[in-house]
């Protein structure tokens, strides 16, 4: 919040990418029902906030692998690898139009 008011403060455009915006373009599109009931059929029995935090994690892993296997990195924090997802989208996409 703090940056994007610092942002406004000079005038330049802010864009909103939503996760799956960025996610999708790098591949790691959202479950699909297959996808979800094998992890369902996999690990029988869990409660529903269990499987939404097991498939984020799948997830999370998956754009961390994205971005070690394309840049030869030794990522393992989700955080760092979500900062770098948007910073691909965004030159990308968002600075070559």
């Amino acid at each position: 919040g703090a940056i994007m008011g610092e942002l406004l403060d000079y005038n330049k455009k802010v864009l909103e990418v939503h996760p799956i915006t960025w996610q999708s373009y790098i591949g790691n599109k959202n479950f699909t029902k297959i996808e979800k009931n094998n992890i369902k059929n996999e690990f029988p029995g869990k409660t529903d906030s269990w499987y939404k935090n097991k498939m984020r994690n799948i997830r999370k892993q998956r754009t961390v692998d994205y971005f070690n296997n394309k840049y030869s990195l030794g990522l393992d924090d989700f955080d760092v690898a979500d900062s770098m997802g948007i910073a691909y989208y965004a030159n990308e996409v968002l600075t070559k139009r």
